[in-house]
């Protein structure tokens, strides 16, 4: 077991990913979903705009499985302001809300969307909004309005304006090349923030988003913690010792502390290391493995631990030490992760019969097993509202992400085009 669980900390490391744009399509939604109507947002810019917005939104709210929007081929008429909205229209295509809006171009290279939500049914205006930024920003924008629709429909916080990021590996003539990628929630607008020829692993966001802690290896074998600076574009070495395994960063929710695991003092233990001071304090004392460390809240963590004889998560009360088994369903638990209110936790989940992502819920620890697919699912990473989970799966020879609801009746999958994609990590909300 031993064995297996280092190459969760290592050889699961082989870890690869890639792609120019990550193509998200829906295979599993919801049979009751919202019908909106989103109506091409009139331009009044000089020249054409830079993409049909509308077009980023619908796909936004189409990729949770919660929305069915109207071919616009469908439309009587294309308003964009109220007093040329006929509600009529509207109810006889059964259309539960209707978005409308308008672009123009202001001063220098800026541009203002207008943004209004109807229920055509109450004849109502739900919301309206209106917001500016450099015409670079276009889909930023389109992001920062699904938000906005998708809150006030279903009072939950949108996530398109979060980030993704995930490690990339690809074959070429010079061997395998490893890169830490960051993309829009959509997999648009990707970039690459760090290359290396040795495997990169376990990236993690700061709670602000500004930085992006990860796992690099030296040619010695040894793995070394690093954090990325997103403004400046430095690098931090947070941790390091030849010889030694130092991996799995986490960041505690007041970005003061990063928990870690670190072999230097032999059998893998949990590290906590504060940023400030630089000081690391060892806070597990085990000959078992003990890896994966998130935080709870601001004094305890969870982490996976083999010293009860598989695989499982426990969780530690930093000040009083005291220890706590959290599962007992399954024969393997790993990699858990923490939901942004502390209320449940999502992790690797195996009952012997392949690996699924499950989540568990902290009052009651029930647990459910969210995936269904070939068994072969690592790396879940929670987005900030809590409602979807991102997660890594191989399918064929390929490795690429995938989403899942909370409740596990929406799935997408995104395929990689070039190499291999996994170790996703959900950013916190961007604003």
């Amino acid at each position: 077991m031993k064995i297996g669980l280092i190459r969760l900390l290592l050889l699961c490391l082989c870890v690869n990913t890639a792609v120019a744009q990550l193509n998200i399509t829906v295979t599993k939604g919801y049979d009751d979903k919202t019908s909106i109507a989103v109506v091409p947002f009139l331009w009044t810019g000089p020249g054409a705009a830079p993409s049909e917005m509308s077009d980023i939104i619908i796909a936004n709210l189409e990729r949770t499985g919660q929305f069915e929007a109207l071919d616009q081929t469908a439309m009587r008429s294309w308003p964009s302001r109220s007093d040329s909205i006929v509600f009529a229209e509207w109810r006889l295509l059964q259309q539960d809300f209707l978005v409308i809006g308008r672009l123009r171009g202001i001063e220098g290279d800026r541009v203002e969307v207008t943004y209004e939500l109807y229920d055509p049914y109450r004849e109502q205006r739900v919301l309206q909004g209106s917001l500016q930024a450099g015409i670079a920003q276009w889909r930023a924008l389109a992001h920062r309005v699904s938000d906005a629709i998708y809150e006030e429909i279903t009072g939950i916080r949108g996530v398109f304006s979060t980030k993704i990021a995930y490690v990339v590996m690809q074959e070429n003539d010079a061997g395998a090349q490893y890169r830490l990628q960051i993309a829009d929630a959509d997999g648009w607008n990707e970039q690459i923030w760090y290359r290396s020829s040795q495997p990169i692993m376990s990236p993690a966001w700061s709670p602000d988003a500004t930085k992006l802690a990860f796992v690099d290896f030296m040619p010695d074998g040894s793995s070394v913690v690093k954090m990325l600076d997103l403004s400046s574009r430095t690098i931090r070495t947070l941790a390091e010792r030849q010889g030694a395994i130092n991996s799995a960063p986490a960041f505690s929710p007041d970005g003061r502390r990063i928990a870690l695991t670190s072999s230097r003092g032999g059998s893998p233990n949990i590290y906590v290391l504060d940023l400030q001071s630089n000081r690391l304090q060892q806070v597990t004392n085990h000959w078992a493995i003990d890896t994966e460390p998130d935080w709870l809240d601001n004094s305890s963590l969870i982490f996976t631990s083999d010293r009860g004889g598989s695989p499982q998560i426990y969780k530690l009360d930093l000040a009083s030490q005291a220890l706590e088994r959290l599962t007992f369903d399954g024969r393997y638990n790993a990699r858990g992760r923490v939901g942004s209110n502390g209320e449940r936790i999502t992790m690797v989940y195996s009952n012997g019969g392949g690996y699924y992502i499950a989540t568990m819920e902290m009052d009651n620890r029930r647990v459910q097993v969210l995936t269904s697919g070939n068994g072969a699912d690592e790396s879940p990473s929670l987005a900030p509202n809590g409602t979807m989970v991102i997660y890594a799966t191989k399918r064929g020879t390929n490795s690429e992400l995938a989403w899942v609801s909370i409740d596990g009746k929406v799935e997408s999958v995104m395929p990689s085009r070039f190499g291999d994609v996994r170790e996703p990590a959900w950013s916190p909300f961007t604003y």
